[in-house]
């Protein structure tokens, strides 16, 4: 995911809370790959990378557990 996304957006050298998205987003499924040793998080619609943020997934001795998750609800900010 790393390679694409530096392809995609030119570099994934990012401060905390930097963001990239892509300027048009396809059609399909939603997708997040989380990569935790970068602390990146990585999205995806269908097949097409369309996104790269930052992430803070804990710190040594309180990780984040590793699986598959599903988001059920989301919080809006404002």
């Amino acid at each position: 995911a790393t390679g694409e996304a530096k392809a995609r957006f030119g570099t994934v050298a990012m401060r905390p809370g930097d963001y990239r998205w892509a300027a048009a987003i396809p059609e399909g499924e939603a997708k997040v790959v989380i990569d935790r040793m970068q602390q990146l998080m990585f999205v995806y619609k269908g097949d097409a990378l369309v996104g790269v943020s930052t992430i803070s997934s804990g710190k040594k001795g309180k990780e984040a557990p590793l699986g598959y998750w599903k988001v059920f609800r989301k919080q809006v900010k404002g």
